[in-house]
């Protein structure tokens, strides 16, 4: 039916745009026909858009202004804010299962550093200072007395 009707629209502006009849009407079904039909190199999720807008159109045409319609419509709108939702969550715990994986590996590096600290803890015992501080003060003194001789 929708086709008739640009048919018509087309062969009664043919002469305004100076084609034949025929060719006006088929030029104009072409375009009209394009919003509905995707090439062959559409992509899935483009058939898959336009299955979709297809399938909408087609329940809007078959049930028009219908309390049933209004009902679907708002039920889809819910889903797809819950669809969005989900996926949103989906997301935060992803990133949280993430962080929890690394935890074994930050405390490996900190029980490192700790271990690092208890050694050198352990190496500042007063007799082991005491050694050290002999080693350097006699170090210098010899650096002392080179640069004096």
């Amino acid at each position: 039916m929708a086709e008739i009707q640009v048919a018509i629209e087309a062969l009664n502006n043919a002469e305004a745009t100076g084609l034949t009849p025929v060719a006006a009407i088929l030029s104009k079904l072409r375009d009209w026909r394009a919003k509905f039909v995707i090439g062959t190199t559409a992509t899935s999720d483009e058939r898959k858009k336009q299955y979709e807008a297809s399938e909408r159109a087609a329940r809007e045409k078959l049930l028009g202004s219908s309390k049933e319609l209004a009902e679907l419509t708002e039920l889809e709108r819910k889903r797809a804010e819950l669809e969005r939702g989900a996926k949103a969550q989906a997301a935060k715990l992803e990133a949280l299962f993430a962080e929890f994986s690394a935890l074994p590996g930050k405390a490996s590096q900190y029980r490192g550093r700790m271990t690092a600290c208890a050694a050198e803890r352990e190496r500042l015992t007063e007799t082991h200072l005491d050694a050290e501080f002999e080693a350097a003060y006699t170090a210098l003194l010899r650096r002392r007395r080179a640069s004096h001789n």
